[in-house]
């Protein structure tokens, strides 16, 4: 789960124009329930190496779905969190 310190990060890391792509996502997805895309199997990895899977969206804690499209490209969506 995204933790409060980490998204403070990710604002500070945007302001200084260092942001990357998974970092985007993640703070997209803390503000845009039911937030989807696509991505790369590296951006999985560091989406799942950051949060874990589950990111909070509005207060309410929400978990990434992703399905493969090709070996190296995902689709993702965020779902409310089952546990």
């Amino acid at each position: 789960m995204i933790s409060l310190e980490q998204i403070e990060v990710l604002r500070m890391q945007r302001k200084e124009g260092e942001m990357s792509e998974a970092n985007r996502i993640l703070g997209n997805c803390a503000r845009v329930p039911q937030y989807h895309g696509s991505v790369t199997a590296d951006e999985v990895d560091e989406i799942m190496g950051i949060c874990g899977g589950e990111v909070f969206c509005n207060g309410h804690l929400r978990e990434f779905v992703f399905k493969k499209i090709t070996p190296k490209t995902f689709t993702f969506k965020t779902i409310p969190w089952k546990g």
